[in-house]
């Protein structure tokens, strides 16, 4: 069983301060249990800032987590804001190991991570969570997960990629016991008594076209021609292009089928290059099944809420919840919309914590009911722990 404290502060001035008030929050003399682990979300300037690092220095525990564009609790959200959510149980147990700098051709860092990681555990290990850097240059998300699979076995992997964004991707980082890399990621591994409950939810199927496609020539997340055409010329076919040139590429996820039984993902454009390929944000293999959508505020509030409700209709608290960068853009000027939208439906009372990220790690369900791990942009992925016999595995 495991046992969520959630504890924030918005005090970037006085590192003392803010410090005090997450310790004050947690409570820890009265709620920790034997075992414990720390997941930290916040703007860069809390690391810049020092207050991280004090803040980690005085937990009796591991911390890990990212920097991020807004995170939101019961009680607050900002986009100035520090959250840590705690994982506390007597019989789950956490591991939890850093890798080395991460470059192309290091594939082999990960298995020993892994391998060291799972070596400080009682028994072997029925979950992941990983908190990683961008790590474009090697892959990003897509080779995280890949890596992570041939380590562990494909053992169910959760977690985000940072993100901070002002009109550019600036910094961002992860976290391990205070110190930050942009370089780097970070591992929890679980054993125990407990079971996980993820969600993937991305636009709603009345904003994807009905219309599918083949992509014909790809290289890693490159697409260069769909059903035999240039991939501008498709998307020209379907009026959202002219002269072969996407506007607004942002707007336009692409829902992907890999056709191996597991539910499709949402792939965002990033932008097009000047040969007219479509740079994705994460891998479209040639062969897949492709379908358009659109995204805006008011599908993103939409898809925010129901995701909530479903969530609390399984009587689910202590969620840790992880939103695309993208969703976020889609608000426009209300960039609070989705956390305010969240907050309201989850109400009061109940532990959980909502962050934006670089890229979401969830895995989704196969045909068969199984589990396997990907890699989503344009999604809002969740992951709880319930601790009835009749909990379910995946939305």
């Amino acid at each position: 069983m495991i046992k969520t404290q959630i504890a924030h502060t918005r005090e970037i001035d006085d590192g003392e301060s803010a410090v005090s008030e997450i310790l004050a929050q947690l409570d820890m003399e009265h709620t920790l249990m034997k075992n414990s682990i720390g997941i930290i979300t916040c703007h860069l300037e809390f690391m810049e800032s020092g207050i991280v690092k004090s803040l980690c220095d005085r937990l009796p525990f591991d911390t890990v987590g990212i920097n991020t564009m807004s995170t939101a609790t019961s009680e607050e959200a900002d986009q100035m804001m520090l959250g840590i959510t705690v994982l506390t149980s007597d019989d789950v147990f956490f591991s939890v190991g850093l890798s080395e700098t991460l470059t192309r051709g290091q594939e082999g860092s990960i298995h020993a991570l892994f391998n060291k990681t799972v070596a400080a555990l009682p028994e072997k290990p029925s979950m992941i969570m990983t908190f990683s850097s961008l790590l474009a240059e090697i892959g990003g998300g897509d080779w995280v997960v890949k890596e992570l699979d041939l380590a562990s076995g494909g053992l169910p992997n959760f977690g985000t990629l940072a993100i901070d964004y002002t009109t550019v991707v600036r910094d961002p980082r992860i976290i391990f016991n205070g110190d930050t890399w942009n370089d780097r990621l970070v591992i929890i591994l679980l054993c125990g008594n407990f079971k996980p409950l993820f969600s993937v939810t991305s636009i709603s199927e009345d904003r994807i076209l009905k219309q599918r496609a083949i992509v014909t020539k790809s290289v890693g997340n490159v697409v260069m021609e769909i059903n035999d055409m240039p991939a501008g010329a498709y998307f020209e076919s379907l009026g959202l292009a002219k002269d072969g040139k996407l506007s607004n590429v942002h707007q336009i996820p692409l829902i992907i089928d890999f056709n191996d039984n597991a539910k499709p993902v949402a792939r965002t454009i990033h932008f097009q290059s000047p040969e007219g390929y479509l740079v994705c944000g994460g891998t479209v293999q040639e062969g897949c099944s492709l379908a358009v959508g659109s995204i805006d505020m008011q599908d993103v509030v939409k898809t925010a809420s129901n995701a909530v409700k479903d969530l609390l209709a399984k009587q689910q608290e202590g969620i840790l919840f992880f939103s695309c960068a993208v969703r976020n853009f889609a608000l426009g000027f209300d960039a609070m919309a989705e956390l305010r939208t969240a907050r309201e439906a989850m109400g009061t009372g109940r532990p959980y914590m909502f962050a934006y990220s670089g890229g979401e790690i969830c895995p989704v369900l196969t045909s068969d009911g199984k589990l396997k791990n990907r890699f989503h942009n344009v999604t809002l992925i969740s992951c709880s722990f319930d601790n009835r016999d009749n909990a379910e595995k995946c939305d």
